[in-house]
């Protein structure tokens, strides 16, 4: 039985308090599963393959991460990708407005409303359909994209 105790990284990345976003137009838009920590692993938003954002903790702010943050993320925290999946976003601006709202409010992470739920939510608003069918990202067998190595882009 996996240990359900929510156990914080070392380094999340940054939140829109500490740092502001950088202005991007958006490009490529992917999902990452990462495994990790939590016993069902996690999911990013990944934007024009340098921007990261995601949710991490009981009502938190959520928080991003720049290529080189990434990669102190990974190091850290053992991360290792799991899986990235491209998504068509039809309405990036729509998209980016949303995933600064969220930004600047806290995430009240919970069991239905995780990782996955606000990835969904950003997305969601974009006009793309992409969802994780359990909610929750699960490990099973880890397959490296070929372009990745062991979680570093």
């Amino acid at each position: 039985m996996p240990n359900l105790i929510f156990e914080p990284d070392t380094f999340e990345g940054h939140t829109t308090l500490e740092r502001s976003i950088p202005e991007f137009e958006p490009y490529s838009v992917e999902v990452v599963q990462v495994n990790g920590s939590y016993p069902f692993g996690h999911v990013l938003l990944l934007i024009n393959r340098q921007f990261f954002f995601h949710v991490t903790g009981l009502n938190e702010y959520p928080k991003f991460l720049t290529s080189q943050g990434w990669k102190q993320y990974v190091q850290e925290n053992g991360k290792q990708i799991v899986k990235i999946e491209a998504v068509e976003v039809p309405h990036p601006n729509r998209m980016i407005n949303e995933l600064k709202k969220l930004m600047s409010e806290p995430w009240n992470f919970r069991t239905n409303h995780n990782c996955v739920n606000f990835v969904q939510e950003v997305l969601a608003a974009g006009g793309a359909k992409w969802e994780l069918i359990t909610g929750i990202p699960t490990i099973g067998k880890i397959e490296f994209p070929p372009k990745f190595n062991g979680g570093m882009l």
